[in-house]
């Protein structure tokens, strides 16, 4: 370690302050953020949007609903399908050959 009693040693000066123009930067990064944002998202966009019309006025009222039709009768139920013939009987084993 360097002896700082030693003539020969030079100094170092006190570091200086980092001074306040990152602080200014920030700032202004963020208002131009806010003034996109709010062009982007905020607007309502009210000059573009078309008036809004009129609705007609109703000269006749509208008539009443007809009386509905009665229900149709229920369908019958399907017959049941029949059932499947049964499987023919096997038929029997063929004989042996006789032996020679």
């Amino acid at each position: 370690m360097a002896n700082p009693n030693d003539p020969f040693t030079p100094s170092s000066p006190p570091p200086r302050s980092g001074g306040g123009g990152s602080g200014w930067l920030i700032a202004l990064v963020v208002i131009i953020l806010a003034i996109v944002a709010y062009y982007v998202f905020g607007r309502s966009g009210g000059e573009h949007a078309p008036a809004p019309a009129e609705p007609p006025a109703a000269s006749t009222p509208a008539p009443a609903p007809a009386t509905p039709a009665p229900a149709p009768e229920p369908a019958p139920a399907p017959a049941p399908a029949p059932a499947p013939a049964p499987a023919p009987a096997p038929a029997p084993a063929p004989a042996p050959a006789p032996a020679q």
